[in-house]
C-alpha cells in the first residue's frame, strides 16, 4: 500500500513577519505530514491482539512484530539512529556539487 500526502495547502505567517519562523513552522508541518504517512497505516492495518506494536513497553510473548510503515521522516530517523550522516541540500551545497 502506498500513501502520499503530496501537498497540503494552508495560509500561515508569523505575527511579527519573521520569515525564519514561517520557514520553521512549514518545515515542522512537512515532517508531521511525512510521519503520518507511516503512522496511519501502521495503526490502521495492525491488530495488537495479533502482533506487537512498535514501541510497546510490554510486548506479548509469542506474537510477531507488527508490520511497519515507512516515510521519509522515519527513514531519516532510522539513518540517524544508525549514525549515518544526513545532509541538508542548500543552494550552496547544490552549487558546490555542480562545480565538481
Amino acid at each position: 500500500m502506498n500513501i502520499d500526502i503530496g501537498h497540503i495547502r494552508n495560509l500561515s505567517w508569523a505575527k511579527d513577519n519573521d520569515p525564519q519562523k514561517w520557514i520553521s513552522y512549514n518545515r515542522l508541518r512537512g515532517q508531521y505530514m511525512s510521519a503520518l504517512e507511516h503512522a496511519v497505516p501502521e495503526r490502521f492495518f495492525s491488530d495488537p491482539s495479533q502482533c506487537n506494536l512498535q514501541g510497546n513497553p510490554n510486548p506479548t510473548a509469542g506474537l510477531p512484530d507488527c508490520p511497519q510503515g515507512i516515510s521519509a521522516v522515519k527513514a531519516l530517523g532510522i539513518a540517524a539512529a544508525q549514525g549515518q550522516r544526513i545532509y541538508t541540500i542548500t543552494q550552496r551545497v547544490y552549487n558546490d556539487n555542480r562545480a565538481s
